[in-house]
């Protein structure tokens, strides 16, 4: 595969930490929520976003709310529903998986745009693109929405977010070759217009040696001013593209610990699907990333498979690419990143209530 050619690198480890402690903080529970959600940090800001009620909450250094956003409803700053919170530097966003629509809002609370995110073209055009599909063609694909992370900010007028595709021609579950050597896996979108303004970046050549692992045919990634950070579910690189040219500037990364990567394979949709749940449990994968830039570091976190009772979080140095920590931490655990000068994360449960509405301050040692 062109794309990642001269990727070969040797993998660097200067191991400085060996330990790691998790200290429950518990946060404001006097709000209107359901509890039903999950917590990001961004620019030492604390948000959590509850999917039930449609609002975003955002706290202050002593864990008690400070702002209260959007809410489900029909108000001028309410919003119908949404799947991901997507904060930037001026706004957030919030996007509806259910209807592609996408709200912009700044830090006051003011909704300033609503738009759809525009994906198809007319029945003519997709008569043709049926039969004879076209990677370069943001009409080949659809979002591939219901992955966590998958949506993040791309500067201040665009989002960023996963795509995948589906045609009978070109999907990942049979014949996928052609999927796995061309498609494109990333659609820069117009938070002003809803447009498709670029699909960009390549499949993991993973996929071509162990093809039809559709299971995980998913990625997480980081995005920065320059650069895309990008992890594939079941690749121990992790690549740095170039945002404006689309090439790959460097690659690092090793090899999680006990990690079951004996992957299945299938070859219909429907033998994939009804393997799906099975699959995540039963396999190992690299699911997220976060940079601290502040500290010039890339967290990276994995399931190990095997029905393991823990999971676990890598930390890299960004300028060289060295692992400086692989630790064991518990089962569904998530870094959030950097809050008043320290690291903190949550435990990612489908049922969190009141009782659990707590993040976790770590210490590294």
């Amino acid at each position: 595969m062109d794309y990642y050619r001269n990727t070969d690198y040797i993998p660097k480890e200067n191991v400085l930490y060996k330990k790691i402690t998790l200290k429950p903080q518990r946060l404001d529970t006097s709000i209107e929520s359901t509890f039903a959600g999950y917590f990001t940090i961004y620019e030492n800001r604390l948000f959590f976003a509850d999917l039930y009620f449609s609002y975003v909450f955002e706290f202050d250094s002593s864990f008690k709310v400070v702002n209260q956003y959007a809410g489900k409803g029909k108000g001028p700053n309410e919003v119908t529903d949404f799947l991901y919170f997507i904060p930037g530097e001026n706004d957030f966003c919030l996007l509806s998986s259910g209807n592609s629509l996408l709200y912009t809002f700044d830090y006051y609370g003011e909704k300033m745009n609503t738009v759809r995110i525009k994906w198809k073209g007319t029945i003519e055009i997709a008569k043709n693109l049926y039969n004879d599909p076209d990677p370069k063609d943001y009409r080949c694909y659809e979002p591939d929405f219901g992955i966590d992370g998958i949506v993040k900010n791309w500067d201040n007028e665009h989002i960023v977010y996963g795509i995948t595709a589906s045609w009978p021609k070109f999907n990942g579950y049979f014949n996928s070759e052609k999927y796995y050597m061309y498609s494109r896996i990333l659609a820069v979108t117009s938070k002003k217009t809803g447009e498709i303004t670029r699909i960009l970046g390549r499949r993991s050549p993973i996929f071509l040696k162990y093809q039809n692992i559709p299971n995980f045919d998913h990625f997480a990634y980081e995005v920065t001013k320059k650069n895309i950070f990008l992890t594939f579910w079941p690749d121990e690189k992790i690549y740095v593209i170039d945002k404006r040219s689309d090439k790959v500037v460097s690659v690092f990364g090793k090899k999680g610990k006990n990690m079951n990567t004996l992957y299945r394979t299938t070859h219909s949709y429907e033998t994939a699907e009804m393997q799906l749940q099975k699959d995540w449990e039963e396999y190992g994968y690299y699911h997220y990333l976060k940079i601290v830039g502040k500290k010039n570091l890339l967290f990276r976190g994995y399931k190990k498979g095997n029905l393991s009772k823990t999971d676990g979080l890598q930390i890299y140095k960004l300028d060289t690419g060295e692992l400086i920590a692989d630790l064991n931490v518990p089962k569904d655990f998530v870094f959030l990143g950097e809050f008043f000068n320290r690291y903190y994360g949550w435990i990612d449960k489908s049922n969190i209530n009141e009782k659990d509405f707590f993040i976790y301050e770590i210490k590294l040692y």
